[in-house]
């Protein structure tokens, strides 16, 4: 008996949720995690709302974020699974309105339901940002909601509506990520007003006074910030975090190869899906796109709102994949409405890629079973669902894309399983907590302070975590305290004998070695 499409539509969500979150507390804070973490950790303990590191302002972005974690923070726990877990299950909020609103458009369920899936289980999404508690989730949401409210609201002609969701949903964006909320929202709005032959409606009165549903709220918001930090500064940190990566700041070189490396980047974070995209070779389907209204809108969008990451150098996947939905549906819109030609395709490339999977993992354990010692429990878990994966690709379901969707799952939970223990005996940041946790035992409740420096705010959180304590930054101008322990750079310590060093390390990225101190005396002078 034949398991029917609509029992994958529940199962595989709740299977994908559960890769999701399996393992998600083994590994320690990396990339951009430990600054979400340590500056939602500070409100927290400081109890209040402005954002800070080392108990100074934190500029970079705006704190709706930090605003959202607080709360996980507080009822789950400050460790690494909770600060992820607002980004997992805003990728599977994201999944959940990409089926929601391409089912309400175009009425297939399948071919929404593949577009959400799609989108879950990209190379990018799947092995990357639902590994990270990252905003670009949670902030492409709100994006992807106004791309789909704008496509839904300019076609049945309620501007006023569409003004008003735009902007509000605009200012939600600007205090998750600042000001590329404003580049998508305006290109969104132009692209839809462009499509609809609307554009009047974009210089007409009611356009205007709805924008300020986007200025009341920034300037009171902004009002309130400039009590406690010049605004100046804070403006100017919002524009730098922007412009950095884009031709703004980057080489006329860097940005030339970037226009050709780009596409290739792109196909490459979107795969294996992307691989569909061989189906606009055929005539017929390019035909069918383009008498498609919604198809030839996604695409309108999607080149209009990518150009602007194309033409910036130094653009990371994560940025973009509000983007993903929109590029996805058309190659699913393809696939089903060539089915009969590209079922003949599919019939052979879900096996291949189950044998490959399977060949290369029993290798990869085989070669290196020390690696993996620990968990071979897991490893013959991982093992049998490869091979219910074959067999299910080589059923009667092999002319469709249900195998394939499937075993993506199973190499998540292989990849949780297997790669997740490993990086966290050896990732990045683990020295990071170590070296922080053996720190923070050392100094136990006592005060601490970095002394004219600081640290990678990985270190910084676990150190602030362990002892629930802020670590604020002091100088020499600061009132000199010899019971207090700080976190100096080693070559400022010039006379050891007025020095007890208790513990040393070498801070990451600088490869500089710090100290653990206190000092006899008063502040040590800096070397002329």
């Amino acid at each position: 008996m034949m398991l029917k499409p609509r029992v994958f539509i529940i199962l595989f969500p709740i299977l994908l949720g559960v890769s999701y979150f399996y393992n998600s507390w083994t590994q320690p804070l990396l990339a951009d995690e430990p600054t979400r973490a340590i500056v939602s950790l500070e409100m927290l303990l400081r109890g209040d709302a402005f954002p800070t590191i080392n108990n100074e302002a934190y500029l970079n972005k705006p704190p709706l974020y930090n605003w959202i974690l607080v709360p996980f923070l507080m009822v789950f726990g400050q460790s690494e699974w909770v600060v992820r877990l607002p980004a997992i299950l805003s990728l599977l909020t994201l999944g959940y309105l990409i089926f929601y609103f391409y089912q309400k458009i175009t009425g297939d369920k399948e071919v929404s339901f593949f577009t959400a899936m799609a989108f879950l289980t990209s190379g990018n999404i799947l092995f990357y940002s639902s590994l990270l508690g990252h905003i670009d989730a949670t902030f492409s949401i709100v994006i992807f909601t106004h791309f789909m409210l704008c496509y839904l609201l300019g076609k049945s002609g309620k501007w006023n509506l569409l003004f008003r969701w735009s902007y509000l949903l605009c200012f939600i964006g600007f205090m998750l990520k600042g000001l590329p909320a404003i580049v998508f929202v305006g290109v969104s709005l132009l692209v839809t007003a462009l499509f609809f032959k609307q554009f009047k409606r974009l210089l007409s009165v009611s356009h205007w006074l709805n924008v300020l549903w986007f200025v009341v709220p920034i300037v009171l918001y902004f009002g309130v910030f400039s009590r406690f930090y010049p605004l100046t500064d804070y403006v100017h940190n919002l524009w730098v975090e922007s412009s950095k990566r884009t031709v703004i700041e980057k080489s006329f070189l860097e940005s030339i190869g970037h226009l050709f490396t780009f596409p290739f980047e792109f196909i490459i974070e979107t795969a294996p899906w992307s691989f569909l995209i061989v189906l606009f070779f055929n005539k017929k389907c390019r035909q069918l796109a383009k008498e498609n209204e919604f198809i030839r809108f996604s695409i309108y969008l999607f080149f209009a709102n990518v150009a602007v990451y194309w033409l910036a150098p130094d653009t990371r996947a994560r940025y973009v994949m509000m983007l993903y939905p929109i590029y996805f549906y058309p190659l699913f819109f393809a696939f089903n409405a060539l089915k009969p030609s590209a079922k003949k395709a599919i019939r052979f490339i879900s096996p291949l890629m189950a044998s490959i999977l399977m060949v290369g993992l029993c290798i990869f354990y085989f070669v290196d079973p020390l690696l993996v010692m620990d968990y071979s429990y897991e490893w013959i878990v991982v093992l049998v669902l490869l091979g219910i994966g074959l067999m299910f690709a080589l059923s009667s379901y092999c002319h469709s894309l249900y195998p394939l969707l499937f075993l993506l799952i199973v190499v998540r939970f292989g990849f949780d399983s297997i790669i997740i223990p490993e990086r966290a005996k050896t990732g990045e940041t683990t020295q990071d907590k170590k070296e922080a946790l053996e720190i923070a035992e050392i100094v136990g409740y006592e005060p601490l302070a970095m002394f004219n420096s600081n640290l990678h705010h990985s270190s910084t959180y676990y150190l602030t975590r362990e002892r629930q304590a802020l670590l604020p930054i002091a100088t020499s101008k600061d009132t000199f305290n010899k019971n207090k322990y700080y976190l100096t750079p080693t070559d400022l310590i010039i006379d050891s004998a007025k020095t007890t060093i208790h513990y040393t390390f070498v801070r990451r990225h600088m490869n500089k070695p710090f100290s653990l101190v206190k000092f006899k005396s008063g502040f040590p002078k800096k070397k002329k």
